[in-house]
């Protein structure tokens, strides 16, 4: 559509620099966004990871101290909540991280 029209020149031509084509200097600005990879970091999602997490260590504790019963009724209710959290938890990443191109 706009292309920019091709010039031949042979090695010799090149390495010499015979060929001096003076352009045009257009007016350039670049800008730049500095952002550190902490800012992704959601609070939100840091307490759910925490949070799950805690249910973890407690139904740890709980199996350490002889309770396995109740540590067995948590860790059925964890194979439910790990998976949802997880796909909700990715879902929420990417609609409201202003990083990603969706």
């Amino acid at each position: 559509m706009f292309k920019t029209p091709t010039e031949s020149m042979s090695v010799k031509q090149f390495m010499n620099r015979t060929q001096k084509k003076e352009y045009g200097r257009r007016n350039f600005t670049a800008y730049s966004i500095s952002f550190t990879p902490l800012a992704l970091l959601d609070p939100l999602m840091i307490s759910i990871g925490l949070g799950v997490l805690g249910i973890v260590f407690v139904e740890r504790m709980l199996t350490h101290f002889g309770l396995h019963h109740i540590a067995e009724l948590i860790s059925n209710v964890i194979r439910i909540i790990g998976p949802t959290a997880f796909f909700a938890a990715l879902i929420y990443f990417f609609v409201t991280n202003p990083f990603t191109l969706l």
